[in-house]
């Protein structure tokens, strides 16, 4: 989790101590260098490039995180040869059908643009790899703690509040790539795109300490006690 690249490392940010993992450290060793690069030099260029502007920190790790899942979870509605074979060429047959429409010279076609999204339409989209991220057991924890309301958390309360953080998440980082204003869409700025970024470091960091295999009590413990009174996220817990 951030801290200053420079200076003593004070307990803060300490999430556990070697004594915690010393039985499994050869272990978490071997693992970490089973990590897949890209998807380490995206989220640790986080920490070692501190003064980049806070757009270009919330993109890293929302790219980072989906080429995680997409590197380590189920990210497919169907192989890429299904969609091939009983979608891809039908619709593309469709598509083909459109009357053609005046273009600017040069330009790509509107119906080769329609045709080259299709060939990804077997993916998650970003929605719902975070959302299949959140569904997991140290994702409720940390939903539990920084994001979920004080009130009466119903379960379809704690549904709608989770798929809004999600669909935040999703739309400012839509926006922070195209540029592109919709109405009803909530996109994140200043203080607010500030906080979204420290949540989601927080996030990614428990998802790769899980992977490394680490023990999800010892994740829940360090999170639990960063949270508490003064240190350095509890201004990110839900009120």
């Amino acid at each position: 989790m951030s801290e200053p690249l420079y200076g003593t490392i004070s307990p803060p940010y300490v999430l556990f101590t070697y004594n915690e993992i010393k039985n499994e450290f050869d272990h978490l060793v071997k693992n970490m260098f089973s990590l897949e690069r890209v998807v380490c030099e995206l989220f640790f260029s986080h920490f070692y490039s501190p003064f980049t502007y806070v757009e270009s920190r919330f993109l890293n790790l929302v790219e980072a995180l989906e080429a995680f899942h997409r590197k380590t979870r189920d990210g497919e509605y169907m192989t890429k040869e299904e969609c091939r074979k009983n979608f891809y060429q039908n619709l593309k047959n469709k598509i083909d059908e459109v009357p053609k429409i005046q273009e600017p010279p040069g330009s790509p076609g509107f119906r080769d643009s329609l045709v080259g999204r299709l060939r990804f339409a077997y993916e998650y989209a970003l929605k719902k790899r975070l959302g299949g991220f959140f569904g997991e057991g140290l994702g409720e924890k940390f939903l539990d703690i920084f994001v979920y309301q004080k009130c009466d958390h119903t379960k379809k309360q704690r549904a709608a509040c989770r798929d809004n953080f999600i669909k935040v998440i999703v739309d400012t980082r839509n926006y922070y790539i195209h540029f592109d204003e919709h109405p009803n869409v909530q996109v994140l700025e200043g203080s607010e795109l500030w906080q979204a970024t420290q949540k989601l470091e927080i996030f990614f960091s428990i998802v790769l300490l899980s992977a490394l295999g680490i023990q999800p009590n010892i994740i829940d413990q360090a999170i639990e006690f960063q949270s508490r009174g003064g240190l350095r996220f509890s201004h990110l817990k839900a009120e």
